[in-house]
């Protein structure tokens, strides 16, 4: 006898006219966004598929249509239909299937709608958004075109900076990371979340000045090498940038490379201090599957990178444990927050716990958020922030080796 196995069940209860009716669709293989290319909108724009991890333990989802734009697709292959009512959806394990392996069932809206989760969060989109019903919860995903996304995660990653010109220097590193790094999660059927795992995304509503950044700078990339660049930024540099090859040998490139930020500290460095204790530490490592030695009561730096960021940590006890200070910060700030904010520290031992104190915030790798909003104050433009953040690189819409390639070909074709 087959054996049977749960199967995710979308319900969609639609209000109508004071009568409840429910539509229950069943899991299909088939992508959500499979029936179009994801790469296009219908203006022929890029989009990018962005997965609301801050909805995540969502049980279910609720969405009411904000205006007549507003459409409903049920279902893979269905046409899309206007509706005024209530969409709800839960996710549900009570149906059993005979010969069916556990999957999950989508629903697509269109148009302005108001979504709102059982935690009460409220999202207000007009951008496609796929709502997916798993076996114990229910994923949103938004199909967000190009600036639209960037003036979002720039209300998200820079909502505090004052320089406009340092903006548009973020709106063009949002967007050609964006680009260099589309389909992150692509085996998960998305391109980006929306936490700083990929790009923090704003889901309220976004101040003008963002939208301005975007649209001034729109499509422009930063490109090395006939590519977009890697232009990976971070909060606080603390005086000095970290070289990719540091934390990340397989992407070490010479425009992400170790030098002295002056305009970071112009105002001076802002300190911070963590004080942890032993079981804090120990619980931290453990639950990245790292054993700290029997009876361990020292940590000590054990060598620091050329930027001054430590590089190698031990923790002694019975035995010794030796660990990158970057693996130890994930470990750390996974479990308990972000308490080491950087790897520009010294570390003491006062009163039974482990003080580190020290500068900056961030991996140092890329653009220094602080730096490049004090150079667009002291009056530089994006270019010339992006030239010193990320040297070597070149700004444009398209790649400058394409460029050229085709002004070749159309001196060719002329002769």
């Amino acid at each position: 006898m087959q054996r049977q196995s749960a199967t995710a069940v979308l319900s969609i209860l639609i209000l109508t006219a004071g009568c409840l009716t429910t539509l229950a669709i069943r899991p299909r293989a088939q992508s959500p966004f499979a029936a179009q290319d994801p790469a296009e909108t219908h203006s022929g724009q890029v989009e990018f598929l962005v997965r609301m991890v801050s909805v995540r333990e969502a049980k279910f989802l609720r969405a009411s249509p904000l205006d007549a734009s507003a459409r409903l697709i049920p279902c893979h292959g269905c046409s899309a239909r206007r509706t005024e009512s209530l969409v709800e959806l839960r996710a549900s394990s009570s149906d059993v299937i005979a010969g069916q392996s556990s999957g999950t069932a989508s629903v697509t809206l269109v148009g302005a709608w108001r979504i709102c989760s059982d935690s009460g969060r409220i999202v207000n989109s007009s951008e496609r958004a796929v709502l997916t019903a798993e076996l114990d919860h229910v994923d949103l995903t938004l199909a967000v075109p190009e600036e639209e996304y960037v003036a979002r995660v720039l209300a998200s990653e820079a909502s505090n900076f004052r320089s406009d010109e340092a903006l548009k220097a973020m709106a063009v590193a949002v967007r050609t990371y964006a680009v260099r790094f589309r389909g992150r999660h692509h085996t998960q059927g998305f391109d980006f979340c929306d936490s700083t795992h990929c790009q923090a995304l704003r889901l309220g509503s976004v101040p003008p000045r963002f939208h301005a950044a975007a649209q001034s700078t729109a499509g422009q990339l930063l490109w090395y090498g006939g590519s977009p660049a890697s232009t990976y930024y971070f909060l606080d540099c603390g005086g000095t940038t970290e070289a990719a090859g540091q934390d990340w040998p397989e992407r070490s490139t010479p425009y992400l490379v170790a030098h002295a930020d002056p305009y970071c500290v112009l105002h001076g460095r802002a300190d911070w201090t963590a004080s942890l204790t032993h079981d804090e530490i120990t619980q931290a490592l453990a639950e990245l599957k790292i054993q700290t030695p029997a009876a361990w009561s020292a940590i000590t730096i054990v060598s620091h990178r050329p930027s001054g960021r430590v590089r190698l940590l031990k923790i002694s006890g019975a035995t010794r444990l030796l660990i990158s200070a970057s693996r130890f910060r994930l470990a750390v700030n996974r479990a308990m927050g972000e308490k080491i904010r950087s790897d520009l520290y010294e570390v003491s031992e006062r009163e039974g716990q482990f003080v580190f104190h020290g500068y900056g915030a961030g991996h140092g790798i890329g653009l220094c958020q602080k730096g490049a909003d004090v150079m667009g104050i002291s009056g530089k433009t994006y270019r010339e922030i992006l030239a010193f953040y990320y040297p070597g690189t070149i700004l444009g819409t398209t790649s400058p080796e394409a460029d050229a390639t085709h002004q070749i070909s159309q001196s060719i074709s002329k002769r």
